[in-house]
């Protein structure tokens, strides 16, 4: 394929132009282009025409591919092409892209660590690998990734210190969280989000009480950061005030109604203490938020058995198995709801 014959590019181009009013006829003649462009790379060394092989930016159709919604075309021409520029770092950085958010966190480091290799020097690039490697929980290497950029920037930016204690706080490196989040509050004394790591770092030292003076400062100040408010409730249950814990929580969910994770905390303080009935909605809807996750839609079914709505219950488990066939948290759930409708013969076999 060369200038002379661009037929999978103009095809690209076209498919584009008629997204808006035709998408599926657009996706349709932009992935059949993909896939013969694909072959023609695999079946003839990809573009003989050495003075068009560097001088040609591929990005730009790929960029189209994935403003079609393909994805996956785009990833497999990338990493094609990618055999013949092995050190083209546009063109990984835009691979680690399309693995991450393909879900493929490790690919994304691996392509983004060849990148930062390559460009050491370059503080965006090193700012996303250290986001992935906290994306993929590797929370030492983001620290160290974190320290890098600041180490690099002359005037480094509050975001960035931020994420920077977070990665120490989850590294387990409670000094280091503490010190970098001090720094940043002598710039800055509201900081919340500093507020917040120094607080959970003093919970994770079982320093309770003056944890809770700096987490009740966080969640006031930066009321949508959700650890500081979730760390306060711990911190608060383990002082032995279970009622201030669930307020706090309660607090939690005003301010990050759409918090997943504050919804199932929350709907747990409830149960504790016996409020089953407030509790449901919020197994409910963190349910609805998170559909992939098996763990919100177990609470909601182990609180409506509880409350009597067995059938319910059960028509709720009978579709969340057969998505989840080998966990047995659920099939014990649903072996449960039978033996509450008398019917302990059918759940033996479960």
């Amino acid at each position: 394929m060369d200038d002379r014959n661009p037929s999978a590019l103009v095809a690209i181009k076209r498919a584009v132009l008629v997204y808006e009013k035709q998408p599926r006829l657009a996706r349709d003649l932009a992935r059949q282009a993909s896939l013969a462009f694909l072959d023609q790379i695999r079946t003839e060394g990809v573009l003989n025409d050495s003075e068009f092989v560097y001088s040609w930016n591929p990005l730009e159709m790929l960029q189209s591919l994935v403003t079609l919604g393909l994805l996956e075309e785009a990833l497999n021409l990338a990493q094609a092409i990618l055999e013949t520029r092995p050190t083209d770092v546009e063109l990984m950085s835009f691979s680690a892209n399309l693995f991450e958010r393909l879900g493929n966190i490790n690919q994304a480091v691996n392509y983004q660590y060849a990148v930062v290799a390559l460009t050491p020097n370059t503080i965006e690039r090193r700012r996303s690998l250290a986001q992935l490697w906290g994306k993929s929980a590797n929370w030492y290497q983001a620290y160290n990734e974190w320290k890098k950029v600041i180490e690099l920037s002359t005037a480094p930016v509050v975001m960035d210190k931020q994420a920077y204690a977070q990665a120490a706080l989850e590294a387990g490196l409670f000094t280091e969280a503490m010190d970098i989040s001090n720094h940043i509050l002598q710039d800055d004394p509201n900081n919340g989000a500093a507020l917040g790591v120094i607080g959970q770092s003093l919970l994770k030292q079982d320093d309770i009480g003056q944890a809770v003076g700096y987490l009740i400062r966080a969640t006031l100040l930066s009321p949508d950061i959700l650890p500081p408010w979730l760390a306060l409730a711990e911190a608060q249950k383990a002082a032995g005030e279970p009622q201030r814990a669930l307020d706090t929580l309660r607090k939690a969910v005003t301010a990050l109604p759409e918090a997943p994770e504050a919804l199932l905390a929350l709907g747990k303080a409830c149960n504790e203490v016996g409020l089953l009935a407030e509790g449901l909605p919020h197994f409910k809807k963190a349910h609805n938020l998170s559909p992939e996750d098996p763990a919100p839609a177990l609470l909601y079914s182990q609180t409506l058995r509880r409350l009597g709505h067995i059938t319910e219950s059960k028509l709720l488990l009978e579709g969340l198995r057969s998505k989840w066939k080998n966990n047995p948290e659920l099939a014990y759930e649903y072996a449960q709801g039978l033996i509450d409708e008398n019917n302990a013969e059918a759940a033996l076999p479960i």
